[in-house]
């Protein structure tokens, strides 16, 4: 085990050696030249200063003449909806949809009828709201004439134009 501390001892003395020649050496090459990196140095640096200066004085030319239009593109995608507008003034009122009609009963004649323009929603009788008749398309009638079915109620409503 000692001949191998020695061995390992030699060479690592003859790598610093070599490490202090190469040190040396490359100070005596740059001694010899006389500086000439730095020269180089600083000649690339003009080198490179003198064309920027050149390509910074090449003006452009007087623009030719334009030419024609080229075809629209397609249409982009929509944008965000904007933010909502204010509330615009009130309009008018429509026309009444639905009308109630209230007709009193007698001993003679109990009947209730729309309009042409409306159509029969719905009738009762009195105020036990009993089921009243309807005998056509458009009028309702309570088959007794009692006090309990007085008055006569029915509810017309606008009917849409066919």
């Amino acid at each position: 085990m000692g001949q191998a501390r020695m061995v390992t001892e030699v060479r690592s003395t003859d790598m610093s050696w070599n490490l202090a020649d190469m040190e040396g050496g490359a100070r005596s090459i740059r001694a010899a030249s006389g500086g000439a990196g730095r020269k180089l140095n600083a000649f690339a640096r003009s080198l490179i200063i003198f064309m920027a200066v050149g390509l910074a004085a090449c003006g452009q030319g007087n623009p030719g003449p334009q030419g024609d239009p080229g075809p629209q593109g397609p249409q982009g995608p929509a944008g965000p909806a904007g933010p909502p507008g204010q509330a615009g003034p009130p309009g008018q009122a429509g026309p009444p949809g639905m009308r109630i009609v209230s007709v009193p009963c007698n001993a003679t004649d109990c009947t209730a009828r729309c309009n042409p323009d409306e159509a029969l929603w719905i009738a009762y009788c009195g105020s036990a709201r009993n089921a009243a008749a309807y005998p056509n398309d458009g009028s309702a009638t309570c088959r007794s004439r009692t006090p309990a079915n007085n008055p006569l109620v029915v509810a017309c409503v606008k009917s849409s134009p066919r």
